[in-house]
């Protein structure tokens, strides 16, 4: 007979800071986005949602059979690999006293939904969570503009260069863009349609002469009515503890300060 453990591979909560009140979790809530949960039901991974926490379990056999010691996942994942959550607030006027950004033009350049990264960044290391202010969030299909002075090129037609994370130099077969002259910038500019409905989700580098801009393309994520997009990654420091003694996993943590 096979017996089956469920076991805690890591969780993750959030909360916020007011003045006057401290540390809270009224009005929030996390959830994943289709996307994740499929990722997750092929890892054989079990999201268990309560409010502002969602703990991931991994189902693992139990062994040995006569006297169990250990919970070995069925599906070990043994490459990085993200999962998705989403942060909401029942009542937005909550936000206005939170920081989520370091500086104004941080704010008017990424917008929300803003994206945290989540991860253990070495052997023994604890859970880490930051703001990643360098990355829009934005749909499969959008018009990437880039001015021409922004560019430094002086040639009548502009190629976009597209990579990923690992610096893979990535082709969605968008054709050179002629100079706009006019139009609603009132600047010379370049203007590209891009369609990334192919691409899986991530950040991704676009680049027009020495124009450089990055997004995380979210797509078949239904993420826009979220305050905050958190991906968490399991990669080989964040471990399974299959021993059925150990109670311990990773845990992590985002407090969004108060303004």
């Amino acid at each position: 007979m096979i017996v089956t453990r469920y076991k805690p591979l890591f969780s993750f909560t959030a909360s916020y800071e007011l003045e006057g009140f401290g540390v809270i979790s009224d009005g929030m809530s996390i959830t994943a986005p289709g996307y994740s949960l499929d990722a997750m039901m092929n890892f054989d991974l079990k999201p268990q949602f309560k409010d502002n926490a969602v703990t991931v379990f991994f189902e693992g056999r139990e062994t040995p059979a006569n006297a169990p010691v250990t919970s070995e996942p069925y599906i070990a994942i043994d490459r990085d690999e993200y999962f998705y959550f989403t942060i909401t607030f029942s009542n937005k006027e909550k936000i206005k006293g939170l920081k989520f950004f370091s500086t104004n033009a941080v704010t008017k350049e990424i917008g929300f939904p803003v994206l945290y990264n989540a991860l253990i960044p070495a052997n023994a290391a604890p859970p880490n969570v930051s703001i990643q202010e360098d990355v829009k969030i934005m749909p499969p299909v959008f018009a990437f503009i880039a001015m021409q002075s922004q560019t430094a090129l002086t040639s009548s037609f502009a190629n976009l260069e597209i990579k990923d994370e690992e610096n893979n130099a990535v082709d969605l077969r968008i054709p050179p863009s002629a100079l706009i002259v006019e139009g609603n910038t009132h600047e010379p500019s370049y203007l590209f349609s891009v369609d990334a409905s192919s691409l899986i989700p991530g950040i991704y580098n676009f680049k027009v002469g020495n124009y450089e801009k990055k997004f995380f393309i979210a797509n078949g994520m239904d993420v826009f009515n979220s305050v905050s997009l958190v991906r968490i990654l399991k990669n080989n420091f964040l471990e399974y503890k299959t021993n059925l003694a150990d109670e311990n996993f990773a845990a992590f943590e985002l407090i969004i300060p108060k303004a």
